[in-house]
């Protein structure tokens, strides 16, 4: 390095003493070009970034393609699933990088957003998003599970987080301004991403100093253009004041009746009914319905969770059978000997029965037979406390009658970390051996 810098200093030298040269420029550009590329081949070691792609950019003295090769190392996007890590400070390196060789990083950034923030292809697939995934969590793609973005609108999201990280108040002037913009060309999908941006990027209190918005406003205008989007992808095409202005009423009843053949009609009304407090009986009893024939489990747990607030729907019998289906739909395809993810799954789906307001109602002795018959007995403890007493003390005697004291313990010891305990009074006082034949001890609480 300072042998290019010495012969960049000589170069400089004879340039001013023969300004009309042309060999004298030449050798300028040579002594300047090859003091940058060594340099920034010094930038790329000092950071752990010597790699052979980057090093051919800086052989082929080609800056821009080596920063924008950069932005797409594969670390950044595994910095963002696994916080604990050794990542190269890419960022800084690229900023120098710029700085050596004469170029505007600033402007390099603002390209790379442009060409990452909206979405890969006309489709809207963050349309996807319910409300209930509202909070942004840019490290599971919420979206995704619905069928939303794709793999390469993930990862370019999380490289404009990334980029925009050094919190520069010019990037929420950006990002709002694509947001809050009224060009036709910027669809609503890339308003969401811009908004998802600012949010992950800065905290709340920090971005109303900066942007001088109310956050709640912000988010607010955020489920809206979720909703919209949603809307958009039905070809229910609507805008952002026509939206905030409708009568929610009407809306729901305008897309149940045209949409509630497909899953996201159904997932959209129903998210709609939710945010703004809509609980007509009919119309959950026939989402229900809906949720149940298109056999959404993932979606009926939640929705059924969301009615447990609301007493007027509890009659309906659609609520009984959805529960009923819900709770029995880990056991319909279950073969003993089950694995130890398939118990995990009836045994997380049997801790819904605690949230069920009406659970008395429910085909509890369907679901105790399905346990033993799955050789889960001790799940069917959960159900216990709901039996009558002389039913729970027949479950509990089968339970002692199929399992060893020492299997029984380990699986009631299962439960309690699970959160689902309940006291077993035929095994609570029992008393153990040890593995060792010797002193007797008393077991923990069971169920």
């Amino acid at each position: 390095m300072l042998a290019a810098k010495g012969n960049l200093r000589m170069a400089e030298i004879w340039m001013e003493r023969n300004p009309n040269d042309e060999h004298c420029r030449l050798s300028l550009s040579i002594a300047l070009k090859t003091k940058n590329q060594l340099e920034t081949e010094q930038v790329l070691y000092e950071y752990k970034l010597a790699e052979p792609n980057y090093l051919e950019c800086v052989e082929q003295n080609n800056p821009s393609e080596l920063i924008h090769r950069l932005y797409e190392d594969n670390r950044i996007l595994l910095r963002s699933k696994v916080a604990a890590g050794d990542y190269p400070d890419i960022a800084t390196a690229t900023e120098e990088i710029a700085r050596i060789n004469g170029m505007n990083h600033s402007a390099i950034k603002y390209e790379l957003l442009n060409k990452w923030l909206p979405q890969s292809n006309s489709s809207f697939a963050a349309a996807n998003e319910t409300i209930s995934d509202f909070n942004i969590n840019l490290n599971s793609n919420a979206a995704g599970d619905e069928g939303g973005e794709n793999e390469e609108d993930v990862e370019n999201l999380l490289r404009c987080i990334y980029v925009l990280q050094d919190g520069a108040t010019e990037s929420v002037r950006y990002l709002l301004k694509i947001a809050m913009s009224e060009d036709p060309l910027i669809n609503t999908v890339h308003k969401l991403r811009s908004l998802k941006c600012l949010f992950s990027i800065y905290a709340e209190s920090e971005l109303h100093k900066i942007s001088g918005r109310n956050t709640d406003d912000l988010k607010n205008y955020m489920k809206d253009l979720i909703f919209i989007s949603r809307m958009e992808k039905l070809n229910l095409p609507v805008n952002i004041e026509s939206f905030q202005t409708c009568n929610k009423n009407s809306l729901v009843e305008g897309i149940w009746r045209t949409c509630k053949h497909s899953k996201e009609g159904i997932l959209l009304v129903r998210d709609l009914c939710t945010e703004f407090n809509i609980w007509n009986t009919n119309l959950w009893s026939s989402l229900l319905t809906q949720i149940i024939k298109f056999n959404f489990l993932k979606e009926l747990e939640k929705t059924l969770l969301i009615l447990c607030t609301q007493p007027q729907i509890w009659t309906c019998t659609q609520f009984i059978d959805a529960w009923n289906i819900l709770l029995l739909s880990p056991f319909s395809s279950l073969l003993p000997p089950v694995s130890d993810d398939q118990e995990l799954a009836c045994r997380n789906i049997l801790g819904l029965v605690h949230h069920c307001p009406t659970v008395m109602d429910l085909e509890l002795d369907k679901l105790v037979d399905e346990c033993f018959k799955a050789e889960l007995p001790h799940l069917a403890l959960i159900l216990v406390p709901y039996l009558s007493q002389e039913k729970g003390a027949k479950v509990e005697d089968h339970v002692d009658n199929q399992l060893s004291n020492e299997e029984l313990t380990s699986r009631l010891a299962k439960l309690r970390l699970a959160g689902l305990a309940r006291p077993m009074p035929s095994a609570r006082n029992q008393l153990i051996r040890g593995a060792s034949g010797g002193k007797a001890i008393v077991t923990s609480p069971a169920l």
